[in-house]
């Protein structure tokens, strides 16, 4: 689910999910202490309390006015009901997917000529992750869906009791933490539960899952420790009391200590398989590709997460970085002139790019997301309408994207597909043409990205998909 957008980093804008953050995973700049943060959302949590009160009113009438249709029911829904469908507004459900125009009933503005399928769910989404070209979510209501990317079909259902606070696919296997300490493995296939387990953690606030088939890494919630599952029967291998922060990387467990001890796990082991100490100034902030990153006042180091070892690093006016399907990794470099730098899998630089336009003062802001087809779309949020696209194998500037930029106010940028932008604007996600820059649609609600290949949003109860295959 998105993070609480009440939480902004002061500098760029950007939210975050981790209220123990010192630095911004986007642009670096400091984060604002928990005790500032807590004075900021004092009035918006006397809100919030009005607020519920009055949804609990409305929520007892709504009880009420559905009581007697339900109690028409003779049982529960069981594991695989009918409460999920596939909506396709305009057309009827035995109408072909991609013949179906959205409507305003589908949360879209705009999207002309586009073709999709959207899903309404029951109970609302409390975890959404794209699997290839499938869609696995879990909802409030403990049920587990997969969803076709391409058509929205529900390609199986599995209910899981509690609520699935989160939901991950790793190598033939998809892990599933309930909201109590119970941990779920389903066969990607069909759904079926190949173990069910209770773990000495609890796991609603899981912070990382990492692993495959064989073993299973969780870093249970608000520094609760780590747990290794075997990953075909879900028995306990081991559990450590290791306080901390960290993420999933592909089969290894990336644990930032209490110590300032960043250290790497693996299902496997009884011990972490590397551990590298960091500065006092040096945090752990995501993600890139197969890569870990942690940055200081000094900016990004980019490590392997397999040994620990730095392959590349940034200059401390990166503000922005991703990773490339080919490994390549994309920097955006905001000092004096704005540059768009590419670094190969060993860290050697390929090229850097000087983007066009006005330079503005400050240093931050400047978003970069390669495409599934060899390009590079780089955004400057502090300049209105100033965006390029580039290729990736040479940096030369393909196109001006500035028209798709000013498209969206408030834009973030979280992703390319094609000739597809994907901008997060205030309260919407959009998709603009790079070729164009007009937009190709926009979603009335709040959204957040689920999978580009195909291209999936998600709100609070919807999917919707696949825009990335509209015609232009």
């Amino acid at each position: 689910m998105p993070p609480d957008r009440s939480l902004r980093c002061p500098v760029c804008g950007a939210p975050w999910r981790d209220s123990q953050a010192r630095y911004c995973g986007r642009c670096g700049g400091p984060l604002p202490s928990s005790s500032a943060r807590a004075e900021r959302l004092a009035p918006r949590r006397r809100l919030v309390v009005v607020l519920v009160l009055l949804l609990a009113a409305l929520g007892a009438l709504a009880v009420f006015l559905v009581a007697a249709p339900r109690a028409s029911r003779t049982a529960p829904p069981g594991p695989a009901d009918d409460r999920d469908a596939v909506e396709l507004p305009g057309a009827a459900a035995d109408a072909g997917r991609d013949e179906a125009r959205p409507t305003a009933g589908s949360s879209l503005l705009d999207c002309d000529g586009c073709h999709g399928w959207r899903l309404a769910v029951a109970d609302p989404l409390t975890s959404l992750v794209a699997d290839g070209r499938d869609v696995v979510v879990g909802t409030s209501g403990g049920r587990v869906l997969a969803i076709d990317g391409d058509t929205g079909e529900r390609r199986w259902s599995a209910q899981v009791g509690d609520e699935a606070a989160h939901a991950v696919v790793l190598e033939d296997l998809i892990v599933v933490g309930t909201a109590g300490a119970r941990v779920v493995g389903l066969d990607p296939a069909d759904g079926r539960a190949r173990w069910d387990v209770t773990v000495p953690i609890p796991t609603a606030g899981a912070r990382a899952v990492a692993g495959d088939a064989d073993g299973v890494l969780l870093a249970g919630g608000a520094g609760a420790g780590v747990v290794a599952l075997d990953g075909r029967t879900g028995a306990v291998r081991w559990v450590r009391e290791l306080p901390g922060r960290s993420i999933g990387v592909g089969e290894t467990l990336v644990l930032l200590t209490l110590d300032r001890d960043l250290e790497g796990w693996r299902a496997g082991a009884d011990g972490p398989r590397w551990s590298v100490g960091l500065g006092p100034d040096e945090d752990l902030v995501g993600r890139a590709g197969d890569l870990v990153v942690t940055r200081g006042t000094d900016g990004p180091r980019f490590r392997d997460a397999a040994t620990g070892a730095v392959v590349a690093t940034g200059a401390a006016t990166v503000s922005w970085w991703a990773a490339a399907d080919d490994g390549t990794l994309v920097l955006a470099d905001t000092a004096r002139r704005t540059q768009v730098i590419a670094l190969a899998p060993d860290g050697a630089e390929r090229w850097r790019t000087t983007l066009p336009g006005d330079e503005p003062d400050a240093s931050c802001c400047v978003e970069v997301a390669p495409t599934s087809d060899g390009r590079v779309l780089a955004v400057d949020r502090r300049v209105a309408g100033r965006a390029a696209v580039l290729d990736l194998s040479t940096g030369a500037i393909l196109s001006d994207a500035g028209r798709a930029a000013a498209a969206v106010p408030g834009l973030l940028l979280i992703g390319a597909h094609g000739d597809l932008g994907v901008l997060q604007g205030e309260g919407a996600v959009a998709g603009v043409s790079l070729a164009t820059g007009e937009p190709r649609w926009r979603t009335s609600d709040a959204s957040v990205l689920v999978g580009l290949d195909p291209l999936v949003v998600g709100g609070r109860r919807h999917l919707l998909g696949p825009w990335a295959h509209a015609p232009g």
